[in-house]
């Protein structure tokens, strides 16, 4: 808590899934105690998927859409997440290309797929299974709780 009020810092809290009353809690707290401004991203208009959290947002004066990456910015931040996380094999280039095809730009999809990149199960050796990852992805992406 003392590093978000004295540091430059701000939250954003995505993919919320309708959070509880506990976590809502602990945001108004960081709200009111802290300098540090907290952003609540709703995937829709109406804000069901921020649950507990919409009445901390009641106004929504500031209202923004959110636009997946750009290619470049898209190919910058997979290969900076992948870094971040460790990530390396002897397909990384073809992956790293599938997955910016796969996530069409969007950085969640980007972040979820490399990081599934690291479990063995989709590992051989040295190597990414690119097509099991992606059928798996595909099948479990679920940001806004639904199917």
């Amino acid at each position: 808590m003392d590093a978000l009020n004295q540091g430059d810092y701000s939250v954003v809290l995505d993919h919320l899934k309708r959070p509880s009353h506990s976590f809502a809690a602990a945001v108004r707290e960081i709200m009111g105690w802290g300098s540090t401004p907290v952003s609540a991203v709703a995937r829709s208009s109406h804000m069901e998927d921020t649950g507990f959290l919409q009445r901390y947002y009641s106004d929504r004066s500031e209202k923004y859409e959110i636009h997946d990456f750009e290619a470049s910015l898209a190919e910058q931040f997979a290969r900076e997440t992948a870094t971040r996380v460790g990530l390396s094999a002897s397909n990384m280039s073809e992956f790293l290309d599938k997955v910016l095809e796969f996530s069409d730009g969007n950085p969640g999809k980007i972040a979820a797929l490399i990081k599934l990149a690291s479990f063995p199960k989709y590992r051989s050796d040295d190597h990414i299974k690119i097509t099991p990852l992606y059928i798996d992805f595909r099948m479990n992406w679920n940001p806004m709780g639904t199917r």
